[in-house]
């Protein structure tokens, strides 16, 4: 499987949605879009001090940054238009998983975290699961997606989450 290629989505009403590889020239809207997102439904729900750590990871230069580095990082686009991103970090770990309230519910994060997956298997041949630090508000969408609790909820750098992990299925990235 190429890593650039787009892969189309069935969302049911909506037109095609391409997943694809995240490109520099697409990080600035990614980050509008994940703050937008955030703001909206995860900012309500923390600290002060959690909405600055949030903010202080999610800038064009630290994302950037990041993709330079070799995150593993997947958009969603519909025409010109991204309306969802994941980021997976330390060969395994979702840091972000976000997409547009206008978009939510129709597949496009299970879309793009299988495809983030596949992209970290191909690197990591090695990797058996993927971990998240799941937002309190976001526990119920990473469990739809077949993540479990692996512990209590913890609070770090005014962030509350539940850490969670994802068995990565044989066939995925073979």
């Amino acid at each position: 499987m190429s890593a650039r290629r787009a892969t189309p989505v069935n969302t049911g009403d909506l037109d095609t949605i391409d997943i694809e590889p995240m490109e520099s020239g697409h990080v600035a809207r990614a980050v509008k879009l994940v703050l937008a997102v955030f703001e909206a439904a995860v900012a309500p729900g923390l600290s002060p001090e959690g909405i600055e750590e949030f903010k202080r990871v999610v800038n064009v230069k630290a994302m950037k940054a990041r993709l330079g580095e070799g995150n593993v990082m997947v958009v969603a686009r519909e025409g010109r238009r991204l309306v969802g991103v994941v980021e997976i970090r330390c060969e395994n770990h979702v840091s972000l998983l976000f997409v547009a309230e206008t978009h939510q519910r129709r597949g496009i994060a299970r879309a793009l975290f299988l495809r983030a997956v596949e992209l970290c298997k191909t690197r990591h041949k090695h990797i058996e699961t993927m971990t998240v630090n799941a937002a309190l508000n976001a526990t119920a969408a990473y469990r739809a997606l077949g993540f479990k609790p692996t512990s209590p909820v913890v609070c770090v750098n005014g962030i509350s989450h539940l850490p969670m992990a994802y068995t990565i299925p044989r066939h995925i990235g073979t």
